[in-house]
């Protein structure tokens, strides 16, 4: 259902996470974008499939704003999504994004926390994979760049700044329903078994 939310959110921190360095989110920019999402949130549900269609979901479109806005020119949504971020106080659909960005980031963090030791045995996991000797070249290289995500993606989160998580965590009640990622994880459990 929020397929496309989570998709986007996760696209976009994936993609444009560098920036989060200078966040320095204020707790009225976290109000402002939840907010913000209670109009956009249904918006994105009711567009899910022409923002599919149009490769907005793509993570390969997010690596520029100029990528992201053109996908949504492309679906032709962007406008429209733009009428509805600038009627909370956003510039643009490109600072909604950036506010997007940084908050799904450091909720990702927050969030990341209570699952530190599964971080760290995945890491050590992939590390004795990686020093197999019985493995070959070409499984090696994939598990390299499989291992490069990850470790990328952990470095971001373990990079948030204390200070954006204070100003977020607060907010976390919100969120989880905003991203419904406590769903999805359980949901996922539950093909686990």
């Amino acid at each position: 259902m929020l397929k496309s939310v989570i998709n986007l959110i996760t696209a976009t921190v994936l993609v444009l996470s560098c920036s989060l360095a200078n966040a320095d989110l204020t707790k009225k920019d976290v109000d402002l974008w939840v907010k913000s999402m209670k109009e956009i949130t249904p918006w994105l549900e009711k567009n899910e499939e022409a923002l599919e269609k149009a490769g907005v979901m793509n993570p390969e479109n997010f690596s520029s704003k100029d990528a992201g806005t053109a996908a949504l020119k492309k679906a032709g949504l962007h406008d429209d999504l733009e009428k509805k971020v600038k009627k909370y106080g956003y510039n643009s659909v490109g600072e909604w994004v950036d506010s997007t960005q940084n908050i799904s980031t450091v909720y990702m963090a927050i969030k990341s926390e209570a699952h530190q030791a599964e971080m760290a045995a995945a890491k050590a996991q992939m590390q004795q994979l990686m020093n197999n000797p019985n493995m070959d070249p070409q499984q090696k290289a994939m598990m390299q760049q499989m291992m490069k995500e990850q470790m990328s993606v952990f470095a971001m989160l373990e990079a948030v700044k204390k200070k954006d998580k204070d100003v977020v965590r607060p907010h976390v009640p919100e969120l989880d329903k905003i991203m419904k990622i406590d769903e999805q994880m359980k949901g996922h459990q539950g093909h686990n078994h």
